[in-house]
């Protein structure tokens, strides 16, 4: 007889939280701390520099769009997946994951497009701090990206053998998706327009 993780499809009685949950919840805490600091850092640079206007990004705005637009798709098909798996429509979750997985290779080609793009201008990391951070936030951005990639391949394969342990996935992967999304529309607002 094999022994389950304590925890792993109902909340704690002093909690109310899984541990799927709370591990997501670290995991973006964490990451919060680090966006903070690399956008404190990103502010003072800006702050301190007197010739700001020189170091802006010689790309278009479409790019930025779609990548964050692609971005928020992911997570609007987030709830339907935790609606689907509620409902028990393992057909329609494994559809709506099959979508994010193809949409999230299509943001991950955006950002890392834009990156070459303007590597090809010679727009690198060692040309200025502006640069180097601009390069930094958008690997991020593929990592949370290539995250919920990866995690959306793993449910597809694996979904589970109980709707109540599919159904904790999906809302963990649409709380961590919403997080990507936030995150993406800052690196777009700070970058693109200001």
């Amino acid at each position: 007889m094999t022994q389950q993780l304590p925890y792993d499809i109902h909340p704690r009685r002093d909690t109310g939280q899984y541990n799927a949950r709370l591990g997501v919840w670290l995991l973006i805490a964490s990451s919060i701390m680090l966006l903070a600091a690399l956008y404190s850092g990103y502010a003072m640079l800006r702050y301190t520099s007197g010739e700001w206007n020189i170091y802006q990004i010689r790309l278009s705005m479409t790019l930025g769009i779609l990548a964050v637009v692609l971005q928020t798709l992911i997570a609007l098909l987030s709830p339907w997946n935790w609606l689907f798996a509620r409902q028990g429509s393992f057909g329609m979750v494994w559809c709506s994951l099959g979508a994010s997985v193809i949409i999230s290779l299509g943001a991950i080609f955006t950002c890392a497009y834009q990156q070459h793009v303007l590597a090809q201008q010679g727009f690198t990391p060692v040309k200025h701090n502006f640069y180097a951070l601009f390069h930094l936030l958008t690997g991020l951005q593929i990592l949370f990206l290539i995250i919920v990639m990866v995690s959306s391949i793993v449910f597809l394969l694996a979904p589970g053998n109980k709707q109540k342990r599919l159904m904790n996935r999906m809302e963990c992967l649409g709380i961590f998706v919403h997080f990507v999304a936030v995150s993406a529309w800052l690196h777009f607002t700070l970058f693109f327009v200001l």
